[in-house]
């Protein structure tokens, strides 16, 4: 049980799930009106029924917990710039050889919607990644966090991609020349290398700086 202000945050459920009753709250819940009525007067709102309201409304609950009840009115008729998607970080970057790297999954980032689609990427495969390695360094610096689009595979002059060489996962820049790719590297100490042919994984979309 989450101990809150029962009246307070259960207007904001019924806000975020559209109801207006305590009928159509029970509904929307699956259990009985009684159950609803027994909540409301000890002033306990189930945590069950905040994460149902996290889902259905698509937002983080920090924002749910400290929107008044206008600006969430507001905000449900404008989701997009308040609705966040988990994008799942992942242990290293040869965990995406395997098209299933579920059993990598190490935690989950909350990324707005509303970026999101600025950024043409609302309904990509995204995923998350701590750099370990100083391959881009220093414009991407171990402890530095990219956001990586696995469904943006195409190929764009000196953008930051995943590429797959003989089953080694590379994040690297790719330079077009004629008949040829450059695979190049930020840091002196690797050294850039050609291919005719490349197979691109993934693009990255965002880096953000450890501190």
């Amino acid at each position: 049980m989450l101990d809150a202000s029962g009246e307070k945050l259960y207007r904001k459920i019924m806000l975020a799930l559209g109801v207006e009753t305590d009928r159509e709250l029970a509904q929307k819940l699956g259990i009985s009106e009684q159950a609803v009525n027994n909540a409301k007067r000890h002033g306990k709102i189930p945590d069950r029924w905040l994460l149902y309201a996290v889902c259905h409304s698509g937002f983080a609950l920090p924002l749910l917990l400290t929107l008044t009840d206008l600006e969430l009115s507001r905000a449900l008729t404008d989701k997009s710039r308040y609705a966040f998607k988990l994008v799942p970080v992942i242990k290293s970057l040869q965990d995406l050889r395997d098209e299933n790297y579920g059993q990598c999954i190490t935690a989950y980032l909350a990324l707005q919607q509303y970026e999101l689609h600025k950024a043409s990427a609302a309904e990509d495969e995204l995923v998350a990644l701590v750099m370990a390695e100083p391959t881009l360094g220093p414009t991407i610096k171990p402890g530095d966090t990219v956001i990586i689009s696995l469904t943006q595979r195409q190929f764009t002059q000196g953008g930051i991609f995943v590429v797959n060489l003989d089953g080694t996962q590379l994040l690297c820049r790719l330079s077009k020349l004629p008949g040829r790719f450059r695979i190049a590297f930020d840091n002196p100490q690797i050294k850039d290398f050609e291919s005719k042919e490349i197979d691109i994984r993934g693009r990255v979309l965002w880096l953000s700086q450890a501190v």
